[in-house]
């Protein structure tokens, strides 16, 4: 079974593990800053690969057109400064947005045919700062739903509580889940250091629909391993240790950057 067959089975599942990579850039389109681009209700399909650079995460890549271990999907590319929104049927059961940062989703309407938006305010954090385009994010998410029923948003705000609060409480667990970076290492769990600032955080939203036709959304959290080492697992190379990820550089290797998922994806709609 390949990557993208488990988590097309149960992405929920390999979520909790494995940092979510949206490779979208080449599905985005140019849309003027403040506007709103509506995406077609069209398939796309997705592959699940490793990268040498990430070797703990997971790359979703995309085809227009059905390729050999793809399988089908909703996308919403998102571009910078402008709202972008797809209405989801019921032609595949997985939905990938963009990778957030500061950016916010939002869904609405019924849980067979959703209306996903995924609004960014690049233009006016270049020229305002962070706040400021939090706070026009919220107004653009806010308008875009006036009308709608069943509104669900996620924003950099609620990634945030959600990290704080899983740092707090589910650390041993989070430690325990990390996947070594090699192959035939197992993580040092007691040496290991997560980034403890919520700015460093990637989040990746995925949508998942049920036999029913009911889509679900999700939002996977990951944060930067800032020290830790991993050992060889065979008894006679007990001994040969590699860095997990090396923040100090004069020992930086990006093959040893390392990603925690901060637990299970936390479900946020409806």
């Amino acid at each position: 079974m390949t990557m993208t067959t488990t988590f097309h089975n149960n992405p929920l599942t390999f979520a909790t593990s494995r940092m979510l990579i949206i490779n979208d850039a080449s599905f985005r389109q140019a849309t003027t800053a403040g506007n709103m681009h509506t995406f077609a209700t069209a398939l796309s399909y997705f592959q699940v690969t490793l990268s040498p650079m990430f070797p703990n995460a997971a790359f979703i890549n995309f085809s227009a057109v059905a390729a050999a271990d793809h399988q089908p999907c909703y996308l919403l590319p998102y571009w910078p400064g402008a709202d972008v929104e797809i209405t989801l049927g019921n032609a595949a059961k997985i939905f990938f947005t963009s990778n957030l940062s500061g950016c916010g989703v939002q869904v609405s309407g019924t849980r067979a045919a959703p209306r996903v938006i995924h609004s960014n305010a690049r233009d006016v954090y270049d020229v305002h700062g962070a706040v400021a385009a939090r706070n026009a994010i919220n107004n653009r998410l806010a308008i875009h739903g006036l009308h709608d029923a069943n509104v669900g948003v996620l924003t950099k705000a609620d990634q945030e509580a959600t990290f704080n609060l899983r740092m707090a409480n589910q650390l041993p667990a989070i430690i325990n889940n990390i996947v070594p970076t090699k192959s035939g290492y197992a993580v040092d769990t007691n040496s290991v250091q997560l980034d403890p600032n919520s700015a460093a955080l990637s989040g990746a939203v995925f949508g998942e629909k049920a036999a029913n036709d009911d889509w679900t959304f999700y939002s996977q959290l990951s944060t930067p391993v800032l020290q830790g080492t991993q050992t060889k697992t065979r008894k006679i190379l007990r001994n040969k240790h590699a860095d997990l990820n090396s923040s100090n550089p004069v020992t930086h290797n990006s093959n040893d950057d390392a990603y925690a998922v901060m637990g299970q994806p936390r479900q946020f709609w409806p």
